[in-house]
């Protein structure tokens, strides 16, 4: 039986005992004159026994409802108290979400310190890092240095190729003047050979009027013949010249290309 079954049967009043009293005094009236007085003494004393018994049934009452007074305001503090203990209860609640909230996110930042942790682990050492440091330090400075020297090593290679640039071109000048001056030298050598030939036309003709000496003919054709050597020999030297002219640019072209 629950409690709210108890205090219902509590409060209710039980008439079973009066009905079963006035259903008893109703047939003790009844009978009462043809029954025999010790017959009718006693059901008399069994009616004063159940009236006092509902008599003291009647007495309770007032006890009992001071008693549910009492339950009642008792369970008003209870009441009150649930009331107090839910608020309160609530406020834990709330205060313990909160507490849980910030337990989450320290558990959260503990793991992720740990697996920043085991990242941290994993790389070197700051020793290490400021040896490789220094090495990479040294290894720039190395290559400003290769930069500069081979800067410097370039503009001297490019002065040196313009200078021989400028050599060359002096020299190829120099060639073709004395190219000129060969060609201007042969041309003057045939105009000369062209004169010669036509003084021996010349001197052909008047041998045919009068008979030369041997004498004659010799110095004759030994003149002849020495300009003629000479001219083969001039002819020699200019080719010469201009063979040595063009080997030397072609070995400096190629000196320049190398």
């Amino acid at each position: 039986m629950d409690e709210e079954s108890m205090l219902r049967t509590r409060l209710e009043i039980d008439d079973r005992n009066v009905r079963g009293l006035q259903k008893k005094i109703s047939s003790w009236l009844t009978t009462l004159p043809t029954e025999s007085i010790e017959a009718s003494q006693n059901v008399y004393e069994s009616l004063l026994l159940n009236l006092s018994a509902y008599q003291t049934t009647i007495e309770r009452y007032p006890l009992l409802a001071t008693a549910n007074s009492m339950d009642i305001e008792k369970y008003g503090q209870m009441v009150d108290q649930t009331v107090h203990a839910v608020g309160s209860t609530a406020e834990q609640i709330s205060s313990l979400k909160d507490e849980l909230k910030e337990a989450q996110k320290v558990r959260d930042n503990k793991l992720e310190y740990d697996k920043v942790a085991r990242e941290i682990m994993k790389l070197e050492t700051r020793e290490s890092y400021n040896q490789t440091i220094k090495e990479l330090e040294a290894d720039i400075a190395m290559l400003k240095r290769e930069k500069t020297n081979k800067e410097k090593a370039f503009d001297s290679r490019k002065t040196n190729f313009s200078e021989l640039i400028k050599t060359v071109k002096e020299l190829q000048r120099t060639v073709e003047e004395e190219r000129a001056k060969g060609n201007e030298m042969q041309k003057k050598l045939m105009d000369m050979d062209r004169e010669y030939e036509s003084s021996d036309d010349e001197a052909s003709v008047n041998s045919e009027s009068r008979e030369h000496t041997p004498e004659e003919r010799r110095a004759t054709n030994g003149g002849s013949h020495r300009f003629q050597e000479r001219s083969n020999d001039d002819d020699d030297d200019d080719d010469g010249d201009e063979e040595g002219m063009v080997a030397d640019e072609e070995a400096i072209v190629n000196g320049v290309v190398c």
